[in-house]
């Protein structure tokens, strides 16, 4: 899977770490974005002083591209979820075109389904100008975490991302498991990736039916 990583040394980002944290404690901005932004930089910088690499999850969308159906050819969701659904959306409050990962899930006592855990990308991470018309969604089963690689504090906290070659109920191959650095909306750091193997492809694969 190709992606966008940015990368440094960690020993050259701790010392850069630590000089940001100081330059934000004597620097403090009067404004709420500035800090933002600020904190950003200096999160990412933790992440990469521990020996991280940073995905830049829009810059990896446009590499990525879409297949020849229209649809992306990576998939983003809460490493929580079973299923993640995809589809090209319009947000009117704010203006402008999306593609959303979303979950599906129908609470109970409801006959409905409501959608939680969305993730919004702009239409430009695929260096599309215009929302495909495209009405329908489509969805795909999300691959689980190794033991070897589970999070101690939730997977509510964590993203895997990982390539799909046709959103169909196929288990992935290559997924990566991330933590999204906080006050980024495209930045993640990358914590584990692995291969399924065939055996747990299979295990999949019957889970599902």
């Amino acid at each position: 899977m190709e992606v966008v990583t940015i990368e440094q040394a960690a020993e050259e980002a701790k010392v850069e770490w630590k000089e940001y944290c100081k330059a934000i404690r004597e620097n403090i901005p009067n404004d709420a974005e500035y800090m933002r932004y600020y904190k950003s930089i200096k999160n990412a910088l933790y992440h990469l002083s521990q020996g991280k690499h940073i995905i830049d999850i829009n810059a990896s969308m446009l590499v990525a591209g879409v297949n020849d159906k229209g649809w992306p050819k990576l998939a983003i969701c809460k490493a929580s979820m079973k299923k993640v659904f995809f589809e090209w959306c319009r947000d009117y409050r704010i203006g402008g075109d999306f593609g959303r990962y979303f979950e599906r899930y129908r609470p109970k006592g409801e006959m409905w389904n409501n959608e939680r855990n969305e993730l919004k990308i702009p239409i430009s991470a695929w260096g599309l100008l215009n929302r495909p018309n495209r009405d329908n969604r489509v969805s795909t089963v999300v691959p689980k975490v190794p033991a070897q690689f589970m999070p101690k504090n939730g997977l509510a906290n964590y993203h895997i991302l990982w390539e799909v070659d046709e959103w169909t109920p196929e288990p992935p191959k290559d997924p990566m498991l991330l933590k999204q650095i906080r006050g980024s909306k495209n930045l993640f750091a990358v914590l584990a990736v692995w291969e399924l193997t065939k055996l747990e492809r299979a295990v999949l694969r019957g889970a599902l039916m």
